[in-house]
């Protein structure tokens, strides 16, 4: 007679992410923790790395594993904002800067 203990609750189901969508988060917050923490006037690896990120997204969009409507929004929204640093960041004067922010 064995002797069972109580029953164990099932994990809730986690929306399972594709390679491409972990790949873009994780290139998303490693973006956005360089902008955070290194100068971006020149940074050419921060540029190339949104550029890159923006690729990316556009493939997610297109792919059978896309993620739900509502998170791609957010990772196209967050990907916009850092490129408006980057492009924000090799302009020289305050109204040129004023007119990328608020077109």
């Amino acid at each position: 007679m064995a002797v069972e203990g109580p029953e164990r609750p099932k994990p809730l189901p986690v929306a399972k992410k594709s390679r491409m969508e972990m790949n873009v988060r994780l290139l998303l917050n490693k973006c956005e923790l360089m902008a955070k923490q290194e100068p971006i006037d020149n940074n050419c690896r921060l540029e190339q790395y949104v550029e890159t990120l923006t690729e990316m997204i556009a493939e997610l969009k297109t792919s059978k594993d896309k993620p739900p409507k509502e998170q791609l929004a957010e990772y196209i929204k967050r990907a916009s904002f850092l490129k408006g640093v980057v492009q924000t960041a090799s302009l020289n004067t305050p109204s040129e800067k004023v007119c990328i922010i608020f077109p």
